[in-house]
């Protein structure tokens, strides 16, 4: 038997970061992760500036891109909403992944990877994890291990409330192709109903996918329709495709119980309006650091994660998913209003998305409603927008 302070299932942001946490404070800890590292995620890889704000080490020998803007697409109309400063970056999420887990290490953490949990229990002197046949033992538990959690299944915290469904793919395209995207990111709201399409470039390649709040739509359909309406998807090359569930928050749900805890995707952090997850998981670890630290040095309960994340997380990402539904459901309205006009896209670029503030962003733009009128963007066509042009013309098309 091996014993430890924290044993983390899964190596995601969520559990790495925690891990780094609790390894600066002085608590040992264990990550085991059940993929041999590094490993491929199904995912769009894209980096808010909230994200990179958040950690205290510069991501760059990772970026693939930085972002400076995105073009947003509904029916055959583009509009090029622009920050007016960096807007966050693009990473493969292997060696985003792999690259957390190696500041754990360096921090002093243990990680053992191709270790795959068979049973939980719970005893008198700690939690026990059976991983591969060795029995782990520790005082506290936490489930990282991303939206099919065996933790949370294990420990009988329940099925989720809501998901979203994302089918992502990696495509080789032309050169010319790559010129022409430059550092902006495609979001297609036709490409499947409820959701929207996605274009990241990368350093080579390009990243696509689709993701909707509904399962009844076929992903691979919608994938392919997709990469048949853009001028620059058609005679691109899939190499790699996988498909996701994504668990919303948002909801009254169990991410403590006794020495357990859940964070990321297990704990079902992500916000409904985007999709995404990685800077939520990453809060939701940091709250979980604060409250394990506590616990362990000052015997405070550890049910005050649960509820500091319902004051955080989960307050705001109401508020998206309400957003979400009015958006997504009425798009022939919503598309002008939140994309067309200069104010509310800034908006939602500056507080929603780069500080995933949606409260703030209704409070920015209630102020400037006067304005609204003299501030909307008449867009251009598919065909202009997604010409092969060089990227640094069509940064200007902003005013178009």
């Amino acid at each position: 038997m091996r014993k430890t302070d924290v044993i983390i299932v899964g190596a995601g942001p969520s559990g790495s970061w925690l891990g780094f946490r609790l390894a600066q404070a002085g608590i040992e800890s264990v990550i085991l992760e059940k993929e041999r590292f590094p490993r491929y995620k199904a995912c769009g890889g894209a980096l808010s500036e909230k994200v990179m704000e958040f950690l205290p080490f510069s991501l760059e020998e990772i970026v693939e891109r930085r972002m400076a803007s995105a073009w947003i697409g509904y029916k055959q109309k583009q509009v090029l909403v622009n920050r007016f400063g960096p807007a966050g970056a693009m990473v493969m999420r292997d060696t985003f992944d792999d690259f957390l887990v190696n500041r754990y290490l360096m921090a002093g953490g243990s990680f053992f990877d191709g270790q795959r949990a068979n049973s939980v229990e719970e005893t008198t002197d700690g939690i026990h994890v059976t991983i591969s046949g060795e029995v782990w033992r520790g005082k506290i538990l936490v489930g990282a291990d991303g939206a099919s959690s065996f933790v949370r299944r294990a420990c009988g915290f329940g099925q989720h409330r809501a998901l979203l469904f994302a089918l992502a793919a990696e495509m080789k395209v032309a050169e010319e192709v790559m010129r022409s995207l430059g550092n902006h990111a495609c979001f297609d709201l036709d490409a499947i109903p409820n959701g929207y399409g996605w274009i990241f470039p990368k350093r080579n390649h390009l990243s696509i996918g689709v993701l909707t709040s509904s399962h009844h739509f076929s992903l691979r359909e919608h994938l392919k329709r997709f990469c048949q309406s853009h001028p620059i998807l058609r005679a691109g090359e899939i190499f790699r495709m996988r498909g996701s569930a994504l668990p919303v928050g948002g909801y009254p749900r169990l991410v403590q119980k006794d020495r357990v805890l859940l964070v990321g995707d297990a704990a079902a952090t992500v916000e409904p309006f985007l999709g995404e997850g990685i800077y939520n998981a990453l809060l939701s670890a940091d709250i979980a650091a604060d409250a394990i630290i506590a616990h362990l040095k000052h015997r405070q309960a550890l049910s005050v994660y649960s509820e500091r994340l319902a004051r955080t997380v989960d307050a705001n990402i109401v508020h998206a998913r309400r957003l979400a539904k009015i958006f997504y459901g009425h798009l022939p309205w919503t598309f002008p209003f939140f994309v067309q006009n200069r104010i509310v896209a800034r908006a939602f670029a500056r507080e929603a998305i780069g500080k995933s503030d949606f409260s703030a962003c209704l409070r920015y733009c209630l102020k400037r409603l006067p304005l609204f009128p003299f501030n909307y963007r008449q867009g251009i066509s598919n065909a202009k927008a997604f010409s092969i042009a060089s990227a640094s013309n069509r940064v200007n098309l902003e005013e178009t």
